[in-house]
């Protein structure tokens, strides 16, 4: 299986983070993606905020590509969980996944497992070897964990509209 993570573009500002929408910049990083990276995936899953979404949907447009909602791909599932995660961003920012895990590894391990899960399960679900991800910063660098024990996604800065790819046997490609 080939699985693309994707970060989601440039945002403007919401009063709900969820509804945060692509700016122009945010549009043409995904059309420049699009262009350079030429992806077709047979399945796409995106956060359900709105600027994933969104970027998922530039980035395939033209396509017959499916794109599913899933909520446990933003943030977190659950206020308890969503409070820890937004009290240890506005502590540490966009640092490394790995100042995160230190700080609070059981949340990362929990988050991560539940995510790839619910990714095996919908490309199982819909026959696909090819799927595209589309969500946020580090949590795409902590799923991406679970399907290779690349250490480099302990460490690497995914910008917007930026990701990398997982290859069963072929390991990680940042693109």
């Amino acid at each position: 299986m080939k699985i693309t993570f994707v970060r989601h573009g440039n945002t403007d500002r919401s009063d709900r983070d969820e509804d945060r929408r692509l700016t122009e910049k945010g549009r043409e990083q995904a059309r420049i993606f699009k262009a350079r990276y030429r992806l077709a995936p047979q399945l796409a899953l995106s956060s359900n905020a709105h600027r994933a979404l969104e970027t998922a949907s530039v980035i395939l447009e033209g396509q017959e590509c499916p794109i599913n909602v899933l909520a446990e791909l933003y943030l977190a599932v659950g206020k308890v969980e969503t409070d820890a995660i937004n009290g240890l961003f506005a502590v540490h920012g966009y640092a490394p996944l790995a100042t995160y895990i230190a700080a609070d590894p059981e949340f990362f391990e929990r988050y991560a497992t539940r995510a790839a899960a619910l990714i095996r399960k919908h490309a199982e679900s819909a026959g696909a070897d090819d799927v595209m991800v589309v969500g946020h910063a580090i949590l795409l660098n902590a799923i991406g964990l679970e399907f290779s024990n690349d250490p480099r996604l302990l460490t690497a800065f995914i910008g917007e509209v930026e990701g990398f790819t997982i290859e069963t046997c072929k390991g990680v490609n940042f693109i």
